[in-house]
């Protein structure tokens, strides 16, 4: 039985125990069985999510794992890479369902996710299992979960991940009163408990219906007349006594008998033709008894001379055998001595008498089946009463002599009866005590003579009554019979009157304690969403266009589910058809970040192309005061995890001028559409980072190793390979700015570095590590042999590339060098890129302890003989 189930028994059930049920005792029930149950915040969440990975989802099919970072985390992606695949993945993980259905309520039978949702071919064949896993960290405790198909049914044990696709942002607003109920009391966590209070109210109002439908409950016509009337005449509202009623309901019904009979006048009739002519009892089947008698001759007839000495010698046998043994002294006589033929004499005998004990022990066993058998026909009762009519009675009978001759028949049957039962009587007795089979023959003959005279006399005691019921009922007539009736039913009418009564109280109680049911739904879900409207208004404040209004929120009751109205100007005009279709998905996000933040605290966030229908102006705002309010103040840790998926590069430029500098860090990701010639193309989720570029440059020059001479591979290469340049640029000044060695100090340099020319990057490279270079070469420790040659590999790259390999544009008529040469320059680079990995694992994904993690941060440290702030004089250690 589910919950919502157990809630309306509950209340049913003590409404039915109710002495006197209405509908303060209902209501008073409703309270305190749901005075607990109203939907708290989830508790703050107070870790993190290390990965998500996912498999055979849509473009995802070999698995792919998305590590975040525990502030904010960006995607970047082009349409079509694989952002909503990713949506999906994290849907069906926490619900087991995907969203995508809401976008085409008309054609939701032909979005199920079962269908569309796995990586498959263009022919629907499936690649790889469905399969979405996320690790996290709680306390100090390392915890994972997997989703790994079942359709409909998400993980229960996870974190609550806060997910907002963009195809979510207008459905608050552009959904009917009641949905838009629904869906924000989902979110603020009242969704268990009003689906529990509807399923109650629904169980609760039904009982009633029930109870309405059923009537008056009486176990014939008559008293559900008898009742009906009774109300009619007098109404309900009488007291709840039994007596009472059944005193009055009799007497008025008695007067009526008594006036009728009064006005029959010699027609009253004799008290015994009201006693009915019964058939005389069944009688006992005589073939069990005749089989015992049969088995008990056949074992007299087998019995065999007595066993000689009887039990006791055959006893002392038994005895000797136990303990006499060949050539030693007999145990009996202690005299003689015992032998090999002596005792195969005693053992002969023994053998002998062992099939007639065995005889004996069923002849008892039959002997004792007698004697219950015997037992049961005693207890019968078969004595035959006949009402007894004497010639008052008989006389003015309307059958006249045939009945009488009838009934004379019918005594004489009686008397044989009476003969035959007592002869059976006196057998059994006897049977009894001599146990033979010629008693037992009697026992079975005096029931014979029952079975004999029955038949005759059955149909005779039928007829009779056939007789006499006619003629009852032709003398009384049906208005004397139905007042007669009514003296016999006074009780049962009241008792059903009473009964009617408390049902129609129940009913009104129930209909009491379900219509209080639905008003607790919409005092709770007001109570939470009407104090929702502030932290709503607090994020239009911080995103919307100017003269935005703020909203009030207004929870009405109708005749089904509480309904929800998003109102402006005071609560007195529907917002939807007066704000803007931009201010509409404002409001739409803003309602959601409300929820999020205010239920579900320290829950992380990911927001799907957040900017995709947004203005400008408010997209910039979300990019500073939004992903900032979310973050928490920059110097502390952040309050929540946000993950921003985007194919706006504008929108990750603003994220990372408003947020890179803090920590835990900013991380970048980006997805693509991979595909080669041994698999389906399939997306690839992969961190911003120098591997990444390398790797794409070998694997340009491995595909078309043969076309070294074509202009085109020379401009790719050389474009992948400046790549490679400019993000082992900006990763090296992150390693020596404020979040890595502290020689840069100004975070805004970091920052900036990110998006100036690769001349300019690399210009602020040199100059810091030259100056490293020159602390270590008075150092002259031999810690730094390591990092000068590093430090002379970056200059010596830097070098190179302005000459002439690498330019900020890839033209038709600048000449590259051959792809030979490119190659050259990837080898050298790739060293550089190596010293990025973090330490033990070998991996070049960014985590919130980079570049701490990575080999750069040990190779451009100091040693304690290094003067670092001659060289850096605004160096902080």
């Amino acid at each position: 039985m589910s919950v919502e189930e157990d809630l309306g028994r509950e209340i049913i059930r003590r409404i039915e125990e109710l002495d006197d049920p209405n509908d303060d005792e209902a209501r008073k029930i409703v309270d305190e069985l749901t005075a607990e149950d109203e939907a708290q915040p989830q508790p703050p969440f107070d870790g993190h999510i290390e990965s998500i990975r996912v498999q055979g989802i849509r473009s995802f099919g070999e698995e792919q794992e998305l590590e975040l970072s525990r502030g904010l985390t960006i995607v970047y992606a082009e349409n079509g890479t694989g952002k909503t695949s990713f949506v999906d993945a994290v849907e069906l993980l926490t619900a087991g369902v995907t969203t995508r259905a809401r976008q085409t309520p008309d054609l939701k039978n032909e979005v199920k996710d079962e269908d569309h949702i796995p990586h498959a071919t263009l022919d629907g064949k499936p690649l790889c299992d469905p399969h979405v896993s996320v690790n996290w960290v709680d306390g100090e405790r390392k915890l994972g979960a997997s989703w790994t198909g079942a359709w409909g049914v998400g993980v229960v044990d996870v974190p609550s991940i806060q997910l907002l696709a963009r195809r979510r942002l207008r459905e608050i607003i552009h959904s009917k009163g009641v949905d838009r109920a629904v869906i924000l009391g989902d979110a603020v966590g009242l969704a268990p408990t009003d689906e529990k209070w509807a399923k109650a109210q629904k169980a609760v109002g039904g009982a009633a219906d029930q109870l309405k439908s059923s009537g008056i409950s009486a176990a014939t016509n008559s008293i559900k007349d008898a009742v009906a009337k009774f109300l009619e005449e007098r109404g309900s509202r009488l007291g709840r006594e039994v007596d009472e009623i059944a005193k009055l309901i009799e007497s008025e019904a008695q007067i009526r008998v008594d006036d009728l009979r009064r006005a029959l006048g010699d027609r009253a009739l004799p008290d015994v033709w009201n006693h009915r002519f019964d058939p005389p009892p069944s009688v006992p089947d005589v073939t069990h008894v005749n089989g015992l008698a049969e088995r008990l001759a056949e074992y007299d007839a087998s019995a065999s001379e007595a066993v000689i000495g009887g039990d006791g010698f055959l006893a002392l046998f038994e005895s000797f055998l136990a303990v006499a043994g060949d050539g030693e002294l007999c145990p009996a006589c202690a005299v003689g001595t015992v032998t090999t033929t002596r005792i195969g004499e005693v053992q002969r005998l023994l053998a002998a008498t062992a099939a007639e004990r065995e005889r004996l022990r069923r002849h008892e066993q039959l002997r004792n089946e007698i004697r219950d058998e015997l037992n049961r026909l005693a207890g019968r009762d078969l004595a035959w009463h006949l009402p007894v009519w004497d010639e008052q009675a008989l006389r003015p009978f309307p059958g006249g002599a045939g009945f009488e001759a009838g009934y004379r028949e019918l005594q004489q049957f009686a008397g044989a009866w009476a003969e035959h039962r007592a002869r059976l009587c006196k057998s059994i007795e006897l049977a009894k005590n001599q146990l033979s089979q010629g008693a037992l023959h009697d026992v079975a003959g005096s029931l014979g003579e029952l079975l004999v005279v029955r038949p005759a006399a059955e149909d005779r005691a039928n007829e009779l009554e056939v007789q006499r019921s006619e003629a009852v009922h032709a003398r009384r007539g049906d208005e004397l019979r139905s007042a007669e009736q009514a003296v016999k039913d006074a009780r049962h009418v009241a008792e059903a009157i009473v009964e009617h009564g408390k049902d129609r109280d129940r009913e009104a109680a129930l209909r009491a304690a379900a219509g209080h049911l639905k008003a607790r739904r919409t005092d709770v879900l007001e109570a939470k969403l009407v104090d929702l409207a502030e932290p709503i208004n607090s994020w239009i404040r911080k995103l919307a266009p100017e003269r935005t209004p703020p909203i009030s929120l207004k929870v009405a009751s109708g005749s089904g589910a509480p309904r929800l109205n998003v109102l402006i100007e005071g609560g007195k005009v529907t917002a939807i058809g007066r704000l803007s279709d931009s201010q509409l998905d404002m409001l739409g996000l803003a309602c959601h970040l409300a929820t999020i933040e205010r239920e579900h605290v320290g829950a992380p966030l990911i927001l799907d192309d957040p900017t995709d229908m947004l203005d400008v102006e408010t997209a910039k705002k979300l990019a500073s005061d939004g992903i900032g309010e979310l973050l928490g103040p920059a110097g502390q840790d952040p309050r929540r995890q946000v993950v921003i998926l985007t194919h706006d590069q504008q929108l990750v430029k603003r994220l990372w001028e408003h947020h890179g500098n803090r920590l835990p860090c900013t991380a970048q990701w980006y997805l693509e559409i991979e595909s080669s010639d041994e698999c389906e193309a399939r997306t690839v989720m992969k961190p911003r980072s120098p591997r990444d570029y390398l790797d794409r440059l070998n694997e340009l020059i491995a595909r078309n190793g043969g076309d070294h001479n074509r202009m085109w591979l020379r401009s790719a290469a050389g474009n992948l390979a400046r790549q490679v340049l400019e993000s082992i640029t900006g990763d090296l000044i992150e390693v020596l700015g404020p979040h890595g060695r502290g020689y840069i100090d100004d975070v805004s340099i970091v920052l900036r570095a990110r998006s100036e020319p690769l001349g300019d990057r690399a210009k602020k490279v040199e100059l810091c590590i030259s100056t490293i270079s020159e602390m270590y070469q008075q150092c002259n420790s031999i810690k730094h042999r390591e990092s000068n040659l590093r430090i002379a590999e970056v200059l010596d790259v830097i070098s190179k590339s302005k000459d002439y390999l690498l330019n900020d544009s890839s033209h038709a008529n600048f000449v590259y060098p051959s792809v030979s040469s490119i190659k050259e320059y990837g080898t050298s680079l790739r060293g550089l890129v190596k010293l990025f990995e973090s330490g033990g694992g070998g991996r070049s994904r960014r985590s919130d302890d980079w570049p701490a993690t990575c080999r750069w941060y040990r190779l451009l440290g100091h040693c304690d003989t290094c003067k670092v702030t001659e060289f850096f004089p605004d160096y902080t250690p």
